[in-house]
């Protein structure tokens, strides 16, 4: 029995849906699934998504499901069908579009048509969820074994684009970016094919080429929230905060279930100022918690040798923090950032303001403290030079 799941808002709308199966003597089960929820799938066959308003774009809900399940089959119900959007998607495997209200016998033909794709897709399925694992991995061979056997099942640019992620996560970026210039020739209007390419660029130390690849296809770009989290993260590390923000707010208003989107927007909060108190039940696991995201952005943004912004994510954090028992750790790793920066009265001033705060017999900054004053007259010296 095939399980169906219909995203929708529109109650009335999945109640027609189900009633008319009925009436054509389908054996199968429904989940309404709200279209807010359409990053969360559940475990159904296919999917029949549409909306009797139209009140949603139809680009991102597809985009949304393809990133959880590649292979499988939607049945896009939209007011109006034009071939601008047959085309656009035809690089994609099994969507299907059927006029709202429907014709009979054509929606019986397009249900039909996923009910078959899913039943004979399923082999390629489970190994398409197992080239993902091994992704997750960094198992690129395996991954690229079961790749080659599945894709005459799955469109040319998903090929490309798993290809791209395989080599990617070994490290070779010269053969990842020929697999995803590839994705992005075949289908420029992918959003997937563009966030790995930008993911390509910075990884080969082109953080610029990678934000222009996706400002450049900012009308593709903005319809996926992966994507757009992707730009606020380069851009936050190249030092643009003002668009990080920007792009972490549209994300979470694509997704607004999407944790890393929040958390960034959040983050970001925090380094502008924007945020300056944080509500809690329970101080000492939400200081520990703030501890966690600032450190995680913090080593991120000194890798990126934006020292700068570190140093302000550090200092607004403290600030935030409902349980100061703990700053001590934060003015530790605050003062290494600086250290790493190579200011280093700056470090010795940090490692003093964490020494204030730490427990007795806390011996660490003292440790620091010396070896960083050993640094400063030779770097004065260099700098005299």
């Amino acid at each position: 029995m095939p399980l169906i799941e219909i995203i929708s808002d529109s109650k009335d709308y999945s109640l027609a849906l189900e009633e008319y199966c009925k009436f054509m003597k389908w054996s199968c089960e429904f989940i309404l699934t709200p279209v807010s929820s359409a990053y969360s799938l559940t475990k159904s066959d296919f999917i029949v998504a549409g909306d009797d308003k139209n009140e949603f774009d139809v680009e991102p809900m597809i985009e949304a499901i393809r990133k959880k399940s590649p292979m499988k089959p939607i049945v896009m119900l939209v007011p109006k069908i034009t071939g601008e959007d047959i085309e656009r998607f035809q690089s994609l495997s099994a969507v299907l579009f059927c006029e709202w209200p429907f014709n009979s016998r054509d929606f019986v033909e397009k249900i039909s048509a996923a009910n078959g794709y899913a039943i004979n897709s399923r082999s390629s399925m489970k190994k398409l969820d197992q080239v993902y694992e091994y992704l997750k991995e960094s198992q690129g061979n395996p991954a690229r074994a079961l790749i080659d056997e599945i894709q005459n099942d799955i469109s040319e640019v998903l090929v490309s684009i798993l290809f791209a992620r395989s080599f990617l996560v070994e490290g070779d970026c010269q053969m990842a970016l020929t697999h995803a210039e590839k994705a992005c020739e075949l289908a420029p209007e992918c959003s997937e094919a563009w966030e790995v390419l930008a993911r390509i660029k910075n990884k080969m130390g082109k953080r610029s080429e990678a934000i222009a690849a996706l400002e450049n296809h900012k009308a593709v770009v903005e319809k996926d929230a992966d994507s757009l989290i992707l730009l606020a993260d380069l851009c936050l590390e190249d030092g643009q905060v003002k668009e990080s923000k920007e792009n972490y707010a549209k994300a979470s208003s694509l997704d607004p279930r999407n944790a890393v989107a929040k958390k960034g927007k959040f983050l970001v909060g925090i380094l502008d100022g924007s945020i300056t108190k944080v509500q809690t039940n329970n101080a000492t696991k939400t200081s520990l918690e703030l501890a966690k995201v600032c450190n995680a952005r913090a080593i991120a943004l000194v890798r990126s040798e934006q020292f700068e912004l570190a140093e302000d994510l550090y200092r607004n954090t403290i600030q935030l923090l409902p349980d100061r028992k703990i700053e001590y750790k934060l003015w530790m790793n605050l003062g290494l950032c600086m250290k790493k920066a190579r200011c280093f009265e700056k470090a010795i001033e940090h490692f003093k303001m964490g020494k204030e705060k730490a427990p007795p017999n806390y011996p660490r900054f003292d440790e620091q403290i010396e070896a960083v004053e050993k640094l400063v007259p030779q770097s004065r010296t260099n700098k005299e030079k």
